[in-house]
């Protein structure tokens, strides 16, 4: 009998935000311009499952509290903190009984290495992650170094800069994946979201892109050899509805999620 390792459906939430810096040779950061305002701000998520998302920013637009509200009504809380360059340092997680947090450090203005927290400070995780030439996420390795990563995602794009396949690999083989096509030409709710730390508040994985995907196919059982079980392979649909600004307002699932509730978004627009 095959040994499967199942992965969790990808409605699971993870996160990229990174604010871009310049470094000089010396290892001191000379901050970029600011990034042009978006039209809209996200202000609020309500995902058909897991309840609202509440977002808040500081002054200069950037966000520095997501508090998640459940149904049994308790609340998940995340603060954000920035450096002087406008860079995410840490990300604080409070539940009703738990706690734990995140540190990022940069190498070249990009998020270059991500460490997990207990409350007590002992350290649960770490990721690395590498960037291509222009400047998108490519892999993210789990462990402190290669010789002790076991789980490695890779990300792949088109030209578009939307993102076309995740890969998980355990090892060196495949054991599961994702794929996205069929994009609109317009933005995500997530693009207007500034300095948002990566695996903290909001981001599904298809947001590693300027635009929302009409197709996802998803692979949630396969064996440690990367041998997929067909019945196991399933596909989802999108359709949109948008605001005044493009920017997306609610999703309903087709497919293989039809019927399944669809998430909402909520802006303070300009």
């Amino acid at each position: 009998m095959k040994k499967l390792i199942f992965l969790k459906p990808l409605l699971l939430y993870a996160f990229l935000g990174l604010c871009s810096t310049a470094c000089n040779d010396d290892d001191g950061q000379v901050p970029m311009p600011e990034p042009e305002e978006p039209a809209c701000r996200l202000t609020k998520i309500i995902n058909g499952t897991y309840g609202p998302t509440v977002i808040q920013y500081n002054a200069q637009g950037y966000v520095t509290k997501l508090t998640d509200e459940h149904s049994n009504g308790t609340e998940t809380v995340t603060y954000i903190t920035y450096n002087a360059q406008n860079q995410a340092v840490k990300a604080e997680v409070h539940g009703s009984d738990f706690s734990y947090y995140y540190t990022y450090e940069y190498t070249n203005g990009l998020a270059a290495t991500m460490k997990r927290y207990s409350q007590d400070g002992r350290q649960e995780d770490v990721r690395r992650f590498t960037y291509d030439s222009r400047k998108r996420l490519i892999e993210e390795r789990f462990g402190d170094n290669d010789a002790s990563a076991t789980y490695t995602y890779a990300y792949t794009y088109d030209n578009n800069d939307n993102l076309t396949k995740w890969e998980i690999l355990y090892g060196a083989n495949v054991i599961g994946w994702t794929t996205y096509e069929n994009y609109d030409n317009n933005p995500t709710p997530y693009s207007t979201l500034k300095g948002v730390p990566y695996h903290v508040c909001v981001y599904p994985y298809n947001s590693l892109g300027k635009n929302n995907p009409g197709k996802k196919a998803e692979a949630v059982g396969v064996d440690e050899s990367g041998t997929l079980e067909p019945e196991e392979i399933f596909t989802y649909t999108y359709t949109y509805t948008y605001n005044s600004e493009s920017y997306p307002t609610k999703f309903v699932y087709g497919g293989d999620l039809s019927g399944a509730n669809g998430d909402e978004f909520e802006y303070q627009c300009d």
